[in-house]
């Protein structure tokens, strides 16, 4: 099962679009900030999805975080917000492993991370948001004995290198 996984696209529909083009994903998970740009998305592509809200989306889903099957894995997905991931995973981590989840998703920090905790693994996209010089999505392969996550990265067409003098 394929699961592209955005977070904090803040606005991005493009990225979004495009990569949902490009990999043909089972599933689109977004970890917040942003969830406007993958509901438009749906609508036009018939993805599934599963989203959380993060702390810009203001019609905040009273769902904060949410734990999902995929491909037999119980997957925590949560923005990271109210779990302080500014400051470290552990209130996180140990959130998620009361749910006895295999795999945890979250987002705020902008920043791609994929690591081994114990027998947990834990992976931020990073972030698509306009203003990046890179963007950023996750694509998270899960298949009966294996999970594969891939950081999809692709410069940011809208940015323009300016010098000054010559």
């Amino acid at each position: 099962m394929k699961a592209l996984v955005f977070s904090d696209t803040h606005g991005n529909v493009q990225f979004v679009t495009r990569m949902v083009k490009k990999v043909t994903p089972h599933v689109c998970l977004h970890l917040g900030d942003g969830l406007e740009d993958i509901l438009e998305v749906k609508n036009s592509l018939k993805t599934p999805i599963v989203c959380v809200p993060g702390n810009c989306d203001f019609w905040q889903d009273p769902q904060w975080w949410k734990v999902v099957d995929l491909n037999g894995r119980r997957v925590f997905l949560t923005h990271g917000d109210r779990f302080q991931v500014d400051e470290g995973l552990d209130n996180l981590l140990a959130f998620a492993m009361k749910q006895k989840c295999d795999l945890v998703l979250y987002g705020h920090t902008h920043r791609p991370y994929v690591e081994w905790h114990g027998e947990v693994l834990v992976v931020n996209s990073g972030s698509a948001m306009l203003g990046s010089n890179i963007l950023t999505c996750a694509l998270v392969t899960i298949g009966a004995e294996y999970v594969n996550v891939e950081i999809l990265r692709e410069p940011n067409p809208y940015l323009v290198d300016v010098s000054w003098g010559e």
